[in-house]
């Protein structure tokens, strides 16, 4: 079976919308609308830094997209991380596309199983991206061995222990 692109893994990324807070991030995100993206970049960048997980997700849209900055998907992979570390679903299930393409980071089945079941647990709510996910996630099993999917859902119990409260 063929995988499917570094086209796929965009597609994914633009479904996902950038909320708009007030201050800096809203600032960030009308520059950003307005494809003044090095202005967005240099007011989301600092949040990013300063540990905001939807800042942390942007940043790395920016970077897997090139908007304001040289398109680096190791870089974007990076930011994904940070947000998807801190329960960010959205970051979570494109870190696992990144994973299960290789998109800025080696192709590992079962860490993009991983992180795509765990944005489908993360999210509260009625969640319009959750059919998307939930498609991703069956899509990647059929491409994994039972060794694969056993060690993804290994990782998976082990993050429930830890985060008794999710």
């Amino acid at each position: 079976m063929r995988r499917p692109s570094a086209v796929a893994l965009l597609a994914a990324s633009l479904l996902i919308a950038v909320p708009a807070i007030a201050g800096p991030r809203e600032d960030a995100t009308k520059a950003y609308e307005r494809g003044d993206y090095k202005t967005a970049f240099r007011l989301i960048r600092p949040l990013a830094e300063q540990g905001s997980p939807i800042s942390q997700y942007n940043l790395g849209l920016m970077y897997a997209l090139g908007r304001g900055v040289r398109q680096d998907y190791a870089e974007a992979v990076k930011w994904y991380r940070k947000a998807a570390e801190q329960g960010d679903g959205d970051a979570q299930f494109i870190l696992g596309l990144a994973y299960f393409i290789g998109a800025g980071i080696p192709r590992d089945n079962s860490s993009a199983y991983y992180w795509m079941i765990l944005s489908t647990s993360t999210q509260t709510g009625k969640d319009f991206k959750m059919p998307v996910r939930v498609k991703w996630s069956d899509e990647v099993a059929r491409y994994m061995t039972p060794d694969e999917l056993k060690k993804a859902k290994k990782m998976f119990r082990e993050w429930e222990a830890n985060h008794p409260n999710k």
